[in-house]
């Protein structure tokens, strides 16, 4: 598997992970009520939420930054 399928195939699973979490995020939102725990869980996948869109956004960086040095 060459460089560029390795990284593309590396941005799919981080978008789809951050599918997830945005979907949880969602579900717990809607559900959380008077319940302090739901407000606990809704922190820590934003948390991680953010950890993951950091993730995509050095991929596209480095997407952008190549697609540049080429023209």
């Amino acid at each position: 598997m060459n460089m560029k399928k390795c990284k593309i195939n590396g941005y799919e699973k981080l978008d789809m992970v951050r599918a997830l979490i945005n979907a949880r995020l969602g579900y717990y939102k809607r559900k959380q009520g008077d319940k302090t725990f739901h407000q606990d869980i809704i922190d820590e996948l934003e948390c991680i939420n953010e950890v993951v869109y950091a993730g995509l956004n050095s991929f596209l960086r480095e997407v952008v930054e190549e697609k540049l040095s080429k023209e």
